[in-house]
């Protein structure tokens, strides 16, 4: 069943057949079935992710947090505002839209909140 035809023609130079009417006899317009946030479903606390390979959270920093590790490293994506990220090995200064990633070794960070506060997303490797 074709809906739309971007051009395309038939080796014998005729134009390919649109099913225009059955499209539309067999897709669903109920508004309730079309409305996104039923299947965006509700976020869980601070995870957006949870997949057999790896998890996704957001995080918002209004104080100093000590974040410990598990067995993987980590990658952190500001979003919103600007934080300093703290190891044993270092510190790295991050503005909104910048990201770094920290390795296992480190077992853990601090993130300290340069703005009112920082928005970020942190993901790692399920373990």
């Amino acid at each position: 069943m074709r809906s739309f035809d971007q051009g395309k023609i038939k080796e014998d130079g005729t134009i390919r057949t649109i099913h225009i009417n059955d499209y539309f006899t067999f897709i669903d317009t109920d508004p309730v079935h079309n409305d996104p946030s039923h299947i965006l479903g509700t976020k869980q606390g601070t995870t957006l992710f949870n997949t057999p390979y790896y998890t996704t959270e957001t995080h918002s920093i209004i104080k100093p947090t000590l974040m410990t590790m598990g067995t993987s490293f980590v990658h952190l994506f500001v979003q919103k505002g600007t934080c300093t990220v703290e190891t044993s090995e270092g510190t790295v200064r991050l503005n909104q839209g910048h990201s770094c990633f920290i390795p296992w070794i480190s077992k853990s960070y601090t993130i300290k909140n340069e703005t009112p506060m920082a928005e970020i997303i942190q993901t790692y490797i399920a373990s």
